[in-house]
Parts: structure tokens; C-alpha cells; sequence
């Protein structure tokens, strides 16, 4: 016999992510039958301050699906809380992450000899750090996975493709290496766009310690290389990472 009878959560489960696993999980354990309540739409957005990114009806579908949940229902926002949802739907506990521990409405609960469990509340992923994860991923794509850590303190950025504006914001937005100048032969294009993006002979006029070269492509990392050494930055003062393994992979061609 498991300590309660029918258990109840209550949550929006938007980007339904391993923290939400584990709640239902920790909660099914604790009791014979888990009811789990997913706020609609308009109640999420009234709780969030923004629409959830999974519509209800997907999101009650994913914890349906959810071996641990023996029942999903819907909950509108109502004025009495989760007393009115205990009256519709009864349930000897409520289960929730300690973030909720110090909640007001819980005495509420106790008031009817409800009783409240909290598990540890997953703090490595959330879905706001999730919202924030995409976000980045949008802003920067690739460039996020970027190995920022090798900079120097002063670079010049060449390259103004997807990629190459994805690490441009990311080095100016989030790290401490100053970029001088970000050049590109198509500036005259890029700058009708709002680039600050100026020709590569630039570089000539400015002080700095590498010019990173914002390309995934090593033939293309390599043409750019060689006409930077031809307009006179010595080869050394370039820098180019490869993201994708493709060097390793040609130099295994090589020696085969």
C-alpha cells in the first residue's frame, strides 16, 4: 500500500522536459492514483505573463501519454484555487517542487487535511532556461557552440554570413574580447542592411591581436586566410576553429 490513496499535480508542462518527468515520477510513487491537472492556455498566460509555446491540447496529450499519470484534466483559472479543483476532482495530496514550498494557498489545503509534499525542484533546466536555450539558438545558431574561451582580448571578425553575424553578437554581446572592426567584401551590400560591417583593407588601420575568420567552411577559411596574407596581415594573426571535425576528416583522407 502506497502512503496516499489519489495524488494530485498541477502545472503548465509547457516544453515538457525531464524535471517535469521526475515530479511525476517522485509524485506516482507516493500514491495508488495520480491526477494531474494542466492549466489551459489562458491560464498560463495569466500565471506567465505569455502564451505557452505548446497549445493545451498537446500538452494534456504529452502527460496523458505519460505512464506514471493515471488521469489528465483540464483546469481554467477559478477564484477558489486549488480548493475549487479539490471539490471537483478530489485527491488526499498535493504534490509539487520545494520551489512551491512557502506557497499561501497551501494552508488552504491543510485547512481540509490535504496533505502537501514537495520534491527537490530540478534546478538545471527549467522551461524559462529552456525559452532562453532557443532563444540563443535563434540569435546565434552555430555559433553558440563556439569555443569563446580561445579568443584574445581585441579581434577583428571577417565574415558577415548567417553564421559569421551569429558570432559576431555573441562575442559582443556575451564574452569580454573586444571586437575592433568586422569587415566583409560585400560591405557595401551589408551596410544598406544596418551591418557595421566595413572592407577587409580595414583591418590595415586598426590594432589587434587576431582577425577571426567567421566561416564553418575550411576551403572557405582558407581562401579568406590566404587573402588576408596577401593584403599583409601576417598568417599567424588569423584564427579559424573548425566546428564540424571537417579538418580532421580531410587530414585522415590525406593520410590514407
Amino acid at each position: 500500500m502506497k502512503k496516499y490513496k489519489i495524488g494530485y499535480v498541477q502545472g503548465s508542462f509547457d516544453m515538457f522536459h525531464i524535471g517535469h518527468l521526475l515530479l511525476l515520477q517522485r509524485a506516482k510513487a507516493c500514491c495508488e492514483y495520480l491526477r494531474v491537472g494542466v492549466v489551459s492556455d489562458a491560464y498560463h498566460k495569466l500565471n506567465k505573463g505569455m502564451r505557452p509555446c505548446i497549445t493545451y491540447e498537446d500538452r494534456a496529450a504529452i502527460v496523458g501519454a505519460i505512464g506514471e499519470v493515471d488521469e489528465e484534466v483540464g483546469v481554467e483559472y477559478r477564484e477558489d484555487g486549488l480548493l475549487g479543483v479539490w471539490e471537483q476532482h478530489p485527491f488526499d495530496c498535493y504534490f509539487s517542487g520545494d520551489d512551491h514550498a512557502g506557497a499561501a494557498f497551501l494552508e488552504t489545503l491543510r485547512s481540509k487535511n490535504i496533505a502537501c509534499e514537495f520534491f527537490p525542484y530540478t534546478k538545471r533546466i527549467s522551461t524559462t532556461k529552456l525559452r532562453h536555450m532557443l532563444r540563443r539558438r535563434i540569435l546565434y545558431e552555430w555559433a553558440e557552440d563556439y569555443p569563446f574561451e580561445q579568443l584574445p582580448t581585441r579581434v577583428a571578425v571577417y565574415g558577415a554570413g548567417n553564421f559569421g553575424r551569429g558570432l559576431y553578437g555573441k562575442i559582443r554581446n556575451c564574452t569580454r574580447t573586444e571586437i575592433v572592426c568586422w569587415v566583409d567584401k560585400a560591405a557595401a551590400r551589408l551596410q544598406q542592411e544596418g551591418l557595421p560591417v566595413e572592407l577587409p583593407i580595414r583591418l590595415l588601420h586598426q590594432d589587434f591581436d587576431q582577425v577571426v575568420i567567421a566561416v564553418k567552411r575550411q576551403s572557405l577559411a582558407e581562401a579568406i586566410r590566404q587573402e588576408l596574407v596577401t593584403l599583409g596581415i601576417p598568417r599567424e594573426k588569423t584564427f579559424w576553429i573548425d566546428l564540424y571535425g571537417e579538418e580532421k576528416v580531410e587530414r585522415q583522407k590525406e593520410e590514407k
